[in-house]
């Protein structure tokens, strides 16, 4: 990882507070899921908990490996796991940069920029893997629907 992409991992970390250099750059580069928050664990006051994820029910799935969670909602997160103690926890939460994408019909989008923190080769699990143009950038990872 450059040192431009290990500055960003660090002002993109948003959970735990106190986690050292080494430590997040060793979570990173073991941990192979990397998780979407809203509409991919959570949905709202109203949808509750996912029931499932990637077709297996949402917490035996988050707790066959460890897993970082990703999200432009990070005080959402945070809250969501420290008041659900016994839910799965993951070693990180994240907020990836973003970058903009121009739409087909001349709007333009946001999009999720794990190139520029040096996160590839990864499982990336996020609703927004269906957009097209692409709106996730994560080179030689694996992006997939949540179910």
């Amino acid at each position: 990882m450059e040192a431009s992409e290990f500055d960003k991992l660090m002002r993109a970390l948003r959970w735990p507070h106190n986690a050292t250099p080494e430590f997040v750059l060793n979570a990173v580069s073991k941990v192979r899921r990397f998780i979407d928050f809203d509409q991919t664990i959570y949905f709202g006051r109203k949808g509750g908990i996912g029931k499932t994820l990637r077709g297996r029910p949402i917490r035996g799935f988050l707790s066959q490996e460890p897993f970082i969670v990703q999200t432009w909602n990070p005080s959402g997160a945070m809250f969501f796991f420290d008041a659900n103690r016994d839910f799965p926890q993951p070693l990180l939460i994240i907020t990836p940069p973003g970058f903009s994408v121009e739409r087909s019909d001349g709007g333009c989008d946001w999009g999720k920029d794990f190139d520029a923190i040096g996160i590839c080769n990864k499982m990336i699990i996020d609703d927004w893997a269906e957009e097209n143009p692409p709106v996730i950038r994560s080179t030689g990872s694996e992006i997939v629907l949540p179910n």
